[in-house]
């Protein structure tokens, strides 16, 4: 087995080639095009999806909140999410006095069950947010056909998903409106942002309207990139050893990096020019990305398939691989083999440092969410990034199973 000297991350952020020269250039040069920069951003990311409009907002989280601000929801009104997703969200609709309701996931995808969302659909309901988690397509057809039987609107939710494709269309394109983040450790980093996407105009023109108003978060890009620089030294193999060698180190990391984003978080603040350079030009090399990408996840399946079960991906759908995402076909105590790949050097999540129980979170009973409850429990993510090269897959992967032989236990 190969020797590890450093410690594999879970993720590594995505710069592209001289970003750190635009970057300078951008803050010292006087002719720096600052006003068309989000503009430009907007029609070519557009231009990419394929047919409505773009809007560019400091957050995945805002761009949501515009969106459903920009319908008439009265307060009790209730939002539909699927129990498996990022709890921020769901507290973010709690303040908009609206009541978020769970549907539970599909065991093979983990994405929302277009059965259980049927069965959570009351007179109530005015939302559906569709996630394509991880990067892989929900059945969104099936749930739109169900949502538009009930007059619902479907918001799909794409922070994963950039460049994902359901039978030959991008994700975000099914429903009324979708959004897009561009957080660290997404297919386009701009340190923090998000984009609303949309073929309706009264949409697009309110939540333009609101942009209009907000100042560009200057404070907020120059703290989350500073903390993306940080995060790129601490991966460097003198200090990936010691500072991610240990199942402590690796929480104190977390518990920083989500402390930090919800300071810099804002909902009056609009996407930096900068930002935009950053995200338009990181959007240029998406399409060889997402191929590196699908090799990379296709090389984790081919070494993994005896002990591990994966994500599926529908036949015609293309999955855009944003994470990888693994549960353990054998009986295996979760924290002791996420303890023993840390150990040898593989930097790995479990339970709430993957995605959110929602309903666990907000305090509803569990039992309507059994597939929620595994997915919890029992998922596994592994390092999973552009950069990762074949050697270093081949050394998780023979560390994963040989980890899940020795502490698993018969079924």
């Amino acid at each position: 087995m190969l020797r590890q000297i450093k410690v594999i991350p879970r993720r590594k952020i995505k710069f592209y080639p001289n970003e750190d020269l635009d970057i300078l250039k951008a803050i010292f040069s006087p002719g720096f095009p600052a006003g068309s920069q989000i503009s430009l951003f907007e029609r070519v990311f557009s231009e990419y999806l394929g047919g409505g409009e773009a809007v560019a907002t400091c957050s995945g989280r805002q761009a949501l909140k515009l969106i459903l601000e920009s319908q008439d929801l009265r307060e009790g009104d209730e939002i539909l999410f699927p129990a498996y997703t990022l709890f921020d969200l769901v507290k973010m609709i709690e303040e908009m006095k609206l009541k978020p309701v769970f549907a539970d996931i599909d065991p093979k995808t983990f994405n929302m069950s277009p059965e259980a969302v049927a069965q959570k659909i009351t007179p109530k309901t005015r939302v559906t947010v569709a996630t394509h988690i991880f990067g892989v397509p929900c059945r969104i057809q099936e749930i739109c056909r169900l949502a538009d039987a009930k007059g619902i609107m479907v918001v799909e939710d794409c922070a994963h998903a950039l460049g994902a494709e359901s039978r030959g269309r991008k994700v975000g394109n099914f429903g009324k409106a979708a959004f897009f983040s561009f957080s660290m450790g997404k297919q386009i980093n701009a340190f923090g942002g998000g984009m609303i996407y949309s073929p309706d105009k009264k949409i697009i023109g309110f939540c333009r309207s609101k942009i209009f108003s907000y100042i560009p978060g200057k404070i907020e890009t120059l703290a989350s990139a500073t903390t993306a620089y940080l995060e790129r030294i601490a991966v460097l193999p003198f200090f990936s050893k010691l500072l991610l060698g240990s199942r402590k180190h690796v929480e104190f990391f977390i518990e920083f990096y989500r402390k930090t984003k919800n300071k810099t978080r804002a909902w009056n603040k609009s996407l930096s020019p900068l930002q935009s350079m950053i995200g338009r030009k990181q959007l240029e090399g998406i399409g060889k990305d997402l191929e590196i990408r699908e090799a990379r996840a296709r090389l984790y399946r081919d070494l993994l398939s005896g002990n591990f079960l994966f994500q599926e991906v529908a036949p015609g759908d293309i999955s855009a691989n944003c994470y990888f995402v693994v549960r353990s076909k054998k009986k295996c105590p979760l924290g002791p083999l996420a303890q023993a790949l840390i150990k040898a050097g593989v930097d790995v999540g479990i339970c709430g440092e993957i995605m959110d129980h929602c309903p666990k979170a907000l305090g509803v009973s569990a039992n309507d969410y059994p597939v929620t409850d595994m997915a919890e429990a029992g998922n596994l993510l592994l390092p999973f990034y552009s950069d990762l090269d074949e050697k270093e897959i081949r050394y998780i992967a023979a560390t994963a199973n040989k980890m899940m032989e020795s502490l698993s236990t018969p079924s």
